[in-house]
């Protein structure tokens, strides 16, 4: 989870959010498609275009999970489009 979510203390605040781009760059980086689909379940990463697109690309071709990610990538392009 978040670093203390509840603070907002200007130091914590700061360290949330580095701690938050670091995880989001190593995902991206050198995450396995699990470990890019379960970041784009936490909070900051709802509406994550490019962790579902590179999670799409790692995804097998016939696994199960694509559609979700595709419709996922559906409704967040559709909503930047709007």
């Amino acid at each position: 989870g978040a670093v203390l979510p509840r603070s907002e203390a200007p130091g914590v605040v700061e360290l949330r959010s580095r701690v938050s781009s670091l995880l989001r760059e190593a995902v991206l980086t050198d995450g396995s498609a699990e470990s890019l689909l379960k970041y784009a379940g936490l909070p900051e990463a709802r509406d994550d275009v490019d962790v579902r697109r590179a999670a799409l690309r790692l995804l097998p071709p016939r696994s199960p999970r694509r559609a979700a990610v595709v419709a996922d990538l559906e409704r967040l392009e559709a909503e930047l489009r709007a």
